[in-house]
C-alpha cells in the first residue's frame, strides 16, 4: 500500500470563489477534487479514472489550508481531506477513486 500526503489551498483570488458564495465564500467541491487529481498525477504519475464515492463533510474556505492523505491499494485509492479549525481537526471530505497510469492502464 502506498501513502501520499500533501496540502492544498485555494486562493481567495481564484475566479470561482467570487460566485460561490458572495459574502460567505467557500471552495467549490470540484476545485477540491481537481487539486487532488493534479497532486496525484504529479506525485505518482497516476490519473484518477473516476471517483467511486465522495462525501463532503465540512466547507473549506478560500486561503484555508487543508491536508490530504491518500492511500493506494493497487488501482484503488481512499482519501481524506482535513484541516485544523479552532484548534481541532475538521474533516472536509473523504472518498474512494479508481486510478490508472498515464498510459491508460489500470493497475492490477
Amino acid at each position: 500500500m502506498n501513502r501520499f500526503e500533501f496540502d492544498i489551498c485555494t486562493p481567495v483570488a481564484h475566479p470561482a470563489i467570487a460566485g460561490h458564495f458572495p459574502g460567505n465564500p467557500i471552495v467549490p467541491g470540484v476545485l477540491i477534487l481537481d487539486q487532488l487529481l493534479t497532486a496525484m498525477l504529479e506525485l505518482n504519475g497516476m490519473e484518477i479514472v473516476r471517483f467511486e464515492h465522495v462525501k463532503f463533510l465540512s466547507a473549506l474556505r478560500p486561503d484555508e489550508p487543508a491536508h490530504v492523505v491518500c492511500e493506494m491499494d493497487g488501482d484503488h485509492a481512499k482519501f481524506q481531506i482535513s484541516l485544523q479549525r479552532h484548534a481541532k481537526e475538521t474533516m472536509v471530505a473523504s472518498g474512494k477513486m479508481l486510478m490508472q497510469r498515464q498510459n491508460n492502464e489500470t493497475l492490477d
